[in-house]
């Protein structure tokens, strides 16, 4: 202690004397001037400066600190790297820059804070490794390229939020550029890893969603899919998996290449496979829905039970082969006799048309058998073909198409079979005469060709017949072209006048749009209305404009026999369509409703729901035929009650109209309905409803109480249970002048 006051007093005296303070130093060159005892040599003895030392919580809590005070953090593991201790990571010396304690020497935590990976390019001297342990290790960016590994090797485009394989600007989430992509192990297909596995997961499980995978040529709409619809429905088809391309044919996910259900039903052309296999050839099926008999035409399918059908996608479970069709016929092999000899090894059952006998033959396991004659049948031939006075069953017109027959005669035929003919016309193109495979009489006979197609124009078609060894020349007559109309618009016809059931009809007429035409001709016509009858559409006859389109005007006339839809079927240029008129029914009258007459059809009940039916009917004369609306009247006098009328017509005389009567009677005695239809009215219709009997009454189990009667405020409900477990229900009413007070369980006179 007495050295350390010596010291001090000679620091405090130099000081006052000359403002520097020399320690170890007479002439101290420094306000403060440390000189070691011993600078140099091998003296062990401790030379040094030694600064406060504190940990950094004690720096954390520091107050008023004067600017440049110096200090030695020796422990980070107390206080927080906050505050003025923000910059305390690492023991060491801090200075106080007014603000901060500030690291005396960055390095200190081995971070060279001047040159570092922020600021400076570098090349690693050896390898290094990062331990995060708990901690999370992130880079954010907006740059395309914001982080990447040896060039495009690997490219994450922060801006875009994209990863980048081969590629520093990736188009898409994620895209692999050059070369290939695989899991598992190298290009010599000896990995380690023996199961890889690639999997496309959709949450969504919906019709329509689901992975796909999209092989496309360049940039263009060609390419190849494989696209998986999690749920059925009738836009994608069944849930399962769907293969096909894109660019030659139509990308349609529901009409794919190949589809493969959820329930491993594989169909071609159809995403709807209605048996294990499934073609659909046209592509044609209803998405979702069993294909129509004119879709299955073209469909071919294989049942898990083994059965297969061609034209039908329900095969008879009998039958290992169902052929379903109405324009196609069964064509086993063809071979000549010769051909069919040659087969070497045959089983019982083998069928081939023998086209040398044109029979149809089988095997029964010990010779050829024929569905016919052994030998082949008779050429027919005739002495002469007659087609000087042809007997036609109809007439052609130029641009209409054609379905009559014309008769021929032939002389000396010889009984024998011909296979029919079919030939083209000439002079008048389009049309074709065919023959269907027959036999000839012995002798003399008829020949009637079918004449169909339509003629390019008027004049003469000439048919060069050659059949039985003979010819001749058919001559039938074209008159020239009746009107033809591309369609007629009977859905949105221009109606003039109104039309009322029972009157006649003045002013009224319908202008029809048509569209096309070809400057033919058309007939007058009058066309009968269905529906509501009476009536009579008429049409003028003309001719069709050519190719602009028109109007058919129709003048209707007659008298509708009531009201309702009348229904004109027309037929013009080949086209056919209904036009409908509305016939308005005239307002409904009466000439009287039998109000003495009224029938109540079954029961009403205070306080009981109706039943269903219960009807009150009321007879009524001189009825028009007129409409009438719908009814819905409240009762009075007993309320809760409503009769209701449904909107018809009166007929023509006399009838009943029928009200429903529906509700739940609030009281009891006569409920009144006040009728006012079709121009007459029956004031307060009385009805009876019913008083409530015992059996009506519902009382609790065990229950010896009095309770109000519904609706009556006169009478009140007793139930007595008796110890063996009977219950008795009575029914009683006030002494006049007095009310069932439910609050007293008492009838109480009243003042």
């Amino acid at each position: 202690m007495k050295n350390n006051i010596i010291l001090l007093s000679a620091i405090l005296l130099s000081g006052l004397a000359s403002a520097q303070i020399g320690v170890n130093s007479p002439d101290p060159k420094a306000t403060l001037d440390i000189t070691a005892k011993s600078s140099t040599g091998t003296s062990r003895a401790i030379d040094g400066l030694l600064i406060p030392r504190v940990d950094r919580q004690r720096a954390q809590n520091m107050t008023n600190i004067p600017v440049s005070t110096l200090i030695y953090v020796n422990d980070i593991t107390t206080g927080t790297q906050s505050d003025i201790a923000v910059a305390i990571d690492y023991p060491g010396y801090y200075y106080f820059d007014g603000t901060l304690w500030i690291k005396l020497n960055p390095n200190i935590s081995g971070i060279d804070q001047d040159n570092n990976i922020y600021n400076t390019d570098g090349t690693l001297d050896t390898n290094r490794l990062v331990e995060q342990n708990d901690k999370t290790l992130a880079f954010t960016g907006t740059a395309v390229n914001a982080f990447s590994v040896d060039g495009s090797t690997l490219s994450v485009d922060a801006a875009n939020n994209r990863v980048g394989i081969g590629t520093l600007a990736p188009n898409s989430l994620f895209q692999v550029v050059g070369g290939e992509a695989r899991i598992g192990g190298p290009s010599s297909q000896t990995g380690t890893l023996a199961d890889p596995i690639l999997r496309i997961h959709s949450n969504a499980n919906k019709e329509g969603a689901g992975g796909a995978l999209w092989f496309n040529e360049n940039n263009t709409g060609y390419g190849y899919y494989l696209k998986h619809n999690t749920s059925g429905g009738t836009t994608n088809g069944k849930d399962g998996l769907s293969i096909g391309t894109k660019g030659n044919v139509s990308y349609n996910p529901a009409r794919p290449g190949i589809f493969i259900s959820d329930y491993q039903e594989i169909g071609f052309g159809t995403s709807t496979p209605q048996q294990i296999f499934h073609i659909d050839a046209a592509r044609d099926n209803d998405i979702f829905k069993v294909p129509t008999a004119d879709q299955q035409k073209n469909d071919v399918v294989m049942t898990k039970e083994g059965s297969m059908g061609i034209g039908i996608t329900e095969p008879n479970e009998s039958a290992i082969l169902d052929l379903s069709t109405t324009d196609k016929g069964f064509l086993p092999p063809r071979l000549t006799t010769a051909q069919r000899d040659l087969i070497k090894t045959k089983t019982a059952g083998l069928m081939v048309y023998n086209i040398t006998t044109n029979c149809l033959e089988f095997w029964n396991a010990s010779k050829w058998v024929s569905t016919c004659a052994a030998v082949a049948p008779i050429v027919g031939t005739v002495s002469q073909l007659v087609c000087s006075n042809p007997v036609n069953s109809g007439t052609l017109t130029a641009g209409t198409a054609a379905s009559i027959t014309s008769k021929i005669s032939y002389i000396g035929g010889n009984g024998g079979a011909h296979d029919g003919q079919t030939v083209s016309s000439t002079g008048v193109t389009g049309l074709t005469a065919t023959l269907n495979p027959a036999n000839f009489t012995n002798g003399d006979g008829e020949l009637t060709y079918f004449i169909t197609g339509t003629p390019s124009a008027s004049g003469t078609a000439v048919f060069a017949l050659f059949v039985g060894g003979k010819g001749c020349n058919l001559s039938i007559p074209v008159s020239a072209k009746a009107a033809v109309v591309s369609d007629i618009l009977c859905g949105t016809p221009t109606n003039n006048g109104t039309l009322t059931g029972g009157v006649a009809a003045s002013g009224v007429s319908s202008v029809i749009s048509y569209t096309g035409g070809n400057g033919g001709a058309y007939e007058a016509q009058t066309v009968a209305s269905t529906g509501v009858t009476g009536l009579t559409a008429n049409l003028l006859k003309g001719n069709v404009n050519n190719g602009t389109g028109g109007f058919f005007t129709f003048t209707i006339t007659g008298t509708p026999s009531s009201a309702g839809t009348a229904n004109f079927a027309i037929t013009i240029g080949g086209k056919s369509c209904t036009f409908s008129r509305t016939v308005n029914a005239p307002a409904g009258t009466v000439g009287n409703l039998n109000c003495g007459g009224t029938v109540l059809n079954g029961t009403l009940k205070n306080n009981t729901v109706v039943a269903p039916g219960v009807t009150l009917s009321i007879p009524y004369t001189g009825g028009n035929g007129g409409s009438y609306a719908n009814q819905s009247i409240p009762s009075t006098g007993v309320p809760g009650l409503v009769a209701t009328l449904v909107a018809n017509n009166f007929n023509v005389g006399s009838g009943t109209l029928v009200y429903n009567i529906t509700g739940t009677p609030l009281g009891e005695g006569t409920a009144y309905f006040d009728i006012n239809i079709g121009g007459r009215s029956c004031p307060a219709v009385a009805v009876t409803v019913n008083v409530l009997q015992e059996s009506d009454v519902n009382c609790a189990a065990g229950s010896n109480d009095v309770y109000p009667y519904p609706n009556v405020n006169t009478k009140y409900i007793r139930c007595i249970t008796l110890s063996g477990g009977a219950t008795y229900k009575y029914i009683y009413t006030c002494p006049t002048g007095s009310l069932y007070i439910p609050s007293a369980k008492k009838c109480v006179l009243q003042p």
